[in-house]
């Protein structure tokens, strides 16, 4: 879905020039956030493009929206939402997740905690921009929409900030919604799910509710006569680097 000038921007973020050079002077003179990041905005519209000229047959969108990341950049419109943040806090924030800076007092905390609020506003709307389009879809009865995060943020509970340092609830629990055909209306599943199930659930929901896929599906916490087992309540968690 991407076009090449897009593209073109992610690749030079990934080299030398790009992280050393490029990137410093866009924080400096435009703004503090990746020069590389598309706003969910800009993401949306290249969706609604992308579905004028989408091919006539089933289709699989991954969508990824980084706008709640760090740093926390709101758009004009939604930076003052639940308060102002400064660049030089948003400086302050990435020194201290990567150990180089004492955290952030509490009335920062209370600032950072408002900037993403700020964030998390913009990016819902923006989400339900793109569910107001699809429930115009043609094909709206047969679309199945899956809403997750694959981390949550840290805003000094276990005296660290930001992702990837730990595997406390704040980094693991994160929102997990499942909309569409024969799926439960208003049904809240107390299991414990790991989003590495979420492979099993597309292929299972797609496929029918036939697949060799379907009993690691989390569509099985509503299928009638299903029994858990001690596993289904069991999710591993690891970190990917040795932060410690």
């Amino acid at each position: 879905m991407e076009g090449n000038s897009i593209s073109l921007r992610e690749n030079l973020a990934q080299t030398f020039v790009g992280s050393a050079i490029i990137q410093p002077v866009y924080q400096s003179v435009v703004q503090y956030d990746d020069f590389n990041r598309r706003s969910a905005r800009d993401v949306n519209q290249n969706i609604l493009d992308w579905f004028k000229q989408r091919p006539r047959r089933p289709f699989f969108l991954f969508i990824n929206y980084l706008d709640a990341h760090e740093p926390y950049v709101a758009t004009a419109l939604y930076d003052h939402r639940f308060g102002r943040v400064s660049e030089g806090l948003l400086r302050l924030l990435h020194n201290s997740a990567a150990g180089n800076a004492p955290p952030p007092d509490a009335d920062k905390r209370a600032s950072l905690i408002a900037a993403y609020n700020n964030c998390i506003a913009y990016l819902g709307g923006q989400v339900g921009r793109l569910l107001d389009f699809l429930r115009r879809f043609p094909d709206r009865e047969n679309t199945i929409v899956i809403v997750t995060s694959d981390h949550g943020e840290e805003f000094g509970e276990h005296g660290r900030y930001s992702h990837g340092k730990d595997l406390y609830r704040e980094t693991l629990h994160v929102p997990l919604i499942i909309a569409g055909l024969e799926i439960p209306h208003g049904l809240r599943i107390g299991h414990v799910v790991a989003t590495q199930e979420l492979f099993s659930t597309v292929l299972d929901l797609t496929g029918g509710g036939n697949t060799p896929f379907s009993r690691n599906s989390v569509a099985r916490f509503w299928k009638p006569g299903f029994k858990p087992e001690p596993f289904d309540n069991t999710v591993v968690s690891e970190l990917a680097f040795p932060w410690y």
